[in-house]
């Protein structure tokens, strides 16, 4: 393993998808408010970090790698502050397009709890752009990746919903993919769109929802509908073969959550993964981008599916026992 991280601190990432800024505003609980049944908290204070796609880079960058940034913030003091984390960490941000008019996506969790304790999150409010870019905005992003692509090693698609990935945006990704490229997929809601990437790394409910005509599982309603373990076990093993089939992927690995993972190849059996490290999970917020990362960047370096599964795995453990979209380091990793 360590050969293979040595190999990947020689690569360059390329990393398109959906940025988001993850606010963090911490405060302690003072008394009850006279003008409604709430409490009244005292501020304490706030940080901002990378989430969704931007949590991506921020992985690999954390992880020693070359990445590249491709996507849009707003043209606000939330995108600013993305751009000046990226340049702390030598991120390139040359593809990292800021939009007039737009605000940057923000994801604001209020934490509440007394000083020296853990805090809980009480309330997350959202500020969204609407979904979809417009033609222009398009048009730049393109050219940025297509000026780039001959120096990046492998590609990954972090499509969160906010309409970056569109049709030519993927259309080109995937010819990458013809060049021997890896170009791995995460994609919160609409995996099915990703046919023809050389693997998916989606979490169990993603899989399931994508495949929910071979399930029959209404959304939402999983646990009614399989009550037991080894029932759902199998369905994901159904969902799995069926999506290497129908969506000509080179590789699949479902994140199963404290069940680990089940990787799957072509002809090769499904391989399952325990989960890495004890049960004291503290947030699971950005485990999937990090699996992502991880996985990614062993494939670069020639790791087989097996083996990039399985550095993904330990990575994963290790940062759900982080607040937060946390990162882990190769000192951490190794």
């Amino acid at each position: 393993m360590e050969n293979l991280i040595e190999v990947w601190r020689t690569k360059n990432i390329g990393v398109v998808g959906d940025i988001v800024a993850d606010i963090y505003v911490e405060a302690v609980p003072a008394r009850l408010s006279r003008e409604a049944p709430v409490i009244i908290a005292l501020f304490d204070k706030e940080r901002l970090i990378p989430g969704s796609a931007a949590n991506t880079i921020w992985n690999i960058a954390a992880l020693e790698a070359g990445v590249q940034a491709f996507g849009i913030v707003g043209d606000d003091a939330e995108g600013a502050k993305i751009r000046d984390l990226f340049e702390t960490r030598k991120i390139e941000i040359d593809g990292l397009v800021t939009v007039s008019g737009r605000n940057t996506v923000t994801k604001t969790r209020f934490m509440i709890g007394d000083i020296h304790r853990s805090k809980q999150q009480v309330l997350r409010l959202d500020k969204e752009s609407g979904k979809g870019i417009d033609a222009k905005t398009e048009k730049t992003i393109l050219e940025k990746i297509e000026k780039a692509a001959p120096s990046i090693d492998a590609w990954i698609i972090s499509d969160y919903g906010y309409g970056l990935i569109t049709d030519k945006v993927l259309a080109f990704l995937l010819g990458e993919r013809g060049k021997g490229k890896p170009v791995v997929a995460d994609s919160r809601y609409e995996l099915r769109r990703f046919d023809g990437v050389t693997a998916l790394t989606p979490n169990e409910d993603e899989a399931l929802k994508a495949f929910a005509h071979l399930t029959g599982i209404p959304q939402g309603h999983r646990e009614e509908v399989i009550p037991d373990p080894a029932s759902l076990r199998a369905l994901v093993l159904e969902v799995g073969r069926k999506a290497m089939e129908e969506m000509r992927l080179e590789g699949l690995v479902i994140t199963r959550g404290r069940e680990g993972m089940i990787v799957f190849r072509k002809h090769a059996e499904p391989l399952s993964i325990e989960a890495y490290g004890d049960d004291e999970v503290v947030d699971v917020s950005g485990a999937g981008d990090t699996v992502t990362s991880v996985f990614t960047l062993a494939l670069s370096a020639g790791a087989d599916f097996a083996d990039a599964a399985r550095m993904a795995n330990v990575a994963a453990g290790i940062v759900v026992r982080k607040a937060g979209a946390a990162t882990v380091s190769v000192d951490e990793l190794l």
